[in-house]
């Protein structure tokens, strides 16, 4: 992506450079990436979701989530779970993204859904296990985009475990973070040990080549807000549009390794120096650990 999020066009191999272990790694090919793609929505429908006063927070969120099955992404295919204790609602990849979108709003039509049913703790890392589960035979063509305020305080899986999950399939994670946890300016409220944080989620998304947004919420005041003016609106729309392209406008990459992957290492890849300079501040999104094989490797 450039300085903007935007995805930058027209990239080849030799515009790419890695390493691995110190030794340089072998760009074999790059390009665009036309795979059939899917995308599992996970819907935080936990009582941190409420929000504080008219249940704006849910009402920001469970739009959002109507927002993208509503976006008729090219070639994509969307489903969706909404999760609290645990998953307590899917719509399947077999039932459409018509149904996804219809779902989403009759839940925002049905008056006392908030009371009856955005309650319980988060075990946002269990349904992000649950959405890989969903996807069956995942490919690097597949993510999951959580919308979420990434708090988990009810999950049996750790953070560890789904990375490795993610990095195994080669499925993507994003994630739309919204705020708690602050009171006023320079206030941050403390969270009790074993609670996940929005930035360990966050470091989710990076460490598999996704992409976050936020903290939603958040004004530069401290406080939080989600009762948006009408330049929000559209600031927070052309954002959205951002995350969109983040997820399907990308490059399938094939790389040979200089040796044989042990241990789950780190590597790096990154544009060349001639490409770094014409487009300063631009970032690489992918998956930043490889798991273990027999054999050098190609990666997407």
């Amino acid at each position: 992506m450039d300085a903007s999020r935007k995805p930058i066009l027209g990239l080849t191999a030799a515009d790419f450079e890695g390493k691995f272990h110190g030794q340089p790694v072998k760009i074999l090919s790059v390009a665009p990436d036309s795979r059939p793609r899917r995308i599992v929505i996970l819907l935080d429908s936990s009582a941190s979701m409420r929000g504080e006063h008219g249940n704006y927070e849910w009402q920001m969120a469970r739009a959002m989530a109507e927002h993208i099955a509503l976006e008729g992404l090219p070639n994509t295919q969307v489903a969706l779970l909404l999760f609290s204790n645990n998953v307590t609602e899917q719509v399947d990849f077999t039932q459409g993204r018509k149904a996804v979108a219809e779902r989403l709003e009759q839940i925002g039509m049905q008056r006392d859904f908030v009371k009856t049913s955005v309650r319980g703790q988060t075990a946002l890392l269990d349904s992000i296990l649950s959405a890989l589960h969903l996807l069956e035979t995942p490919t690097s063509a597949d993510l999951i985009y959580a919308i979420t305020d990434g708090e988990d305080n009810r999950s049996h899986a750790k953070i560890k475990d789904v990375e490795r999950a993610l990095e195994v399939a080669g499925v993507r994670f994003y994630a739309s973070l919204f705020s708690t946890g602050f009171a006023g300016p320079g206030v941050r409220v403390s969270r009790l040990p074993g609670i996940t944080s929005p930035e360990e989620i966050a470091e989710i998304a990076r460490a598999t080549g996704g992409g976050t947004l936020g903290l939603i919420g958040m004004t530069p005041s401290g406080y939080v807000n989600y009762q948006l003016s009408d330049e929000q609106k559209r600031e927070f729309s052309d954002a959205l549009q951002r995350l969109y392209l983040a997820m399907i406008q990308n490059y399938r990459v094939e790389v040979q390794l200089p040796e044989p992957v042990k241990k789950w290492p780190d590597w790096t890849l990154r544009l060349s120096n001639e490409k770094r300079k014409r487009f300063k501040d631009a970032q690489v999104g992918y998956p930043l650990i490889l798991a273990p094989c027999a054999a050098p490797v190609a990666q997407d």
